[in-house]
């Protein structure tokens, strides 16, 4: 189920933020390392509550695409400081942008200058989305009900 996502964020982090991927490789830090806690908890951790309200809010409008435009934000405004950090520091400060780093306002001008839409609207994406549905629905339908 995640695998398709990582895949994909994968793909959009090579080519949104090429040095900042490859920097990623050389640490060998996977992007499931940071992406599956964005995801799971929504972002709860990585933000201050006001901020995280009117992401979530914006979610609702988008779907799923804009959880992946926050991400790519958030690599975007952290990536001077992620190549001079130790691996250890750089998950930390993937999991929590300190109080104070940036304001609200300058996060949400990175992020509203990503636009993922059309990535997601890719027929190999749409079609592993589909299978996986697929997958789902034959699981459920097998099991004795």
């Amino acid at each position: 189920f995640i695998k398709i996502r990582i895949d994909k964020f994968q793909e959009i982090l090579t080519s949104s933020l090429p040095k900042l991927s490859e920097h990623f490789k050389k640490l060998e830090i996977s992007v499931s390392f940071y992406l599956i806690s964005w995801m799971k908890n929504g972002f709860f951790k990585t933000f201050e509550y006001d901020t995280l309200l009117r992401l979530w809010d914006i979610y609702l409008l988008k779907g799923e695409v804009f959880l992946f435009e926050i991400g790519i934000a958030i690599l975007k405004m952290e990536e001077n400081d992620l190549y001079s950090l130790p691996i250890a520091d750089i998950l930390a400060s993937l999991k929590k942008i300190p109080e104070n780093k940036y304001t609200e306002e300058e996060f949400f001008n990175i992020l509203y200058d990503i636009e993922l839409y059309n990535e997601f609207k890719s027929v190999e994406y749409e079609t592993k989305l589909g299978n996986e549905k697929l997958m789902l629905l034959q699981h459920y339908m097998s099991d004795d009900l």
